[in-house]
């Protein structure tokens, strides 16, 4: 009866081994073990995954911070602040799809501009009715504390992030569209009544980036995954008061610049994209 050779290491071939790589299977000796994220693998399959995976720059942002992301905060809180001490600025600056009359903190409808003045109310044009800043400046109206908290709450945990990512006026830009995508959304398939703001759909936006490039550079998604999820399943299970529309618009149109960015093919657009 034959007796089979045992094993041996692949690049040590005096030394018995039992073990195998996880992506070659050639056997390793303790030596040439690497701990991988499932068993170990030999040092060449590491190097080579190394290579094969794009690595993320370190969040540095030299001694200013992140700068967009702070001043985003501060416009939002500026704006909040102003809506406390002149309320009737949220109207103003609030999507609307319908000319919009507030009159002693109730909306009143039906009526122009010359009857809402003749009620003592604030007139709010609807957006295609001579009001199209409405669709950027309801991203920055907040007018309960706790929606201006956890929207900038979040703005701050996420917005460092993308703004490494892409940089100073790419990320700027993109939170602008994704605001903008958010109110096309509500604007398309939003109640004809009322009015709409915060600045959530900006916020999805930046999520849907983010869910893009970490898709993109091979990073694990299960945290971020979880947050998506969770803000999606919040968003539907509070449609009564929240805009779906706006989060689910945002939240594509990130989607859709995440990709434009990270999936251009490289030459000439590559490089003005990321210029």
């Amino acid at each position: 009866m034959s007796v089979e050779a045992a094993p041996v290491c692949y690049r040590h071939t005096d030394r018995e081994s039992h073990i195998r790589c996880q992506r070659c299977e050639r056997p390793i000796c303790p030596d040439c073990m690497k701990s991988a994220a499932v068993g170990f693998q030999c040092p060449e399959c590491v190097r080579e995954g190394q290579r094969s995976v794009r690595q993320g720059r370190p969040l540095n942002f030299g001694p200013s911070g992140p700068v967009v992301t702070y001043a985003l905060i501060g416009i939002n809180l500026a704006v909040w602040a102003l809506i406390l001490i002149a309320p009737s600025v949220a109207h103003l600056l609030s999507l609307h799809l319908a000319d919009y009359c507030s009159s002693q903190g109730y909306p009143r409808l039906g009526f122009d501009s010359a009857g809402c003045a003749a009620y003592g109310g604030t007139f709010a044009p609807g957006v295609w009715h001579g009001g199209p800043w409405e669709l950027i400046t309801s991203a920055f109206t907040h007018q309960q504390a706790w929606h201006i908290a956890t929207n900038m709450i979040s703005l701050w945990m996420i917005g460092p992030l993308v703004e490494q990512a892409l940089g100073r006026w790419r990320y700027l830009v993109a939170y602008l569209v994704c605001g903008l995508g958010g109110s096309l959304l509500v604007v398309a398939a939003g109640p004809q009544v009322g009015y709409t703001l915060g600045a959530s759909g900006a916020i999805f936006g930046l999520l849907g980036i983010l869910v893009v490039l970490f898709i993109r550079r091979g990073l694990p998604l299960q945290q971020l995954g979880s947050v998506l999820a969770l803000n999606l399943v919040l968003t539907f299970a509070l449609h009564n008061v929240v805009s779906w529309q706006g989060h689910i618009g945002g939240l594509l149109t990130g989607l859709a610049i995440g990709a434009l960015y990270a999936y251009t093919p490289l030459g000439r657009r590559r490089r003005i994209l990321q210029r």
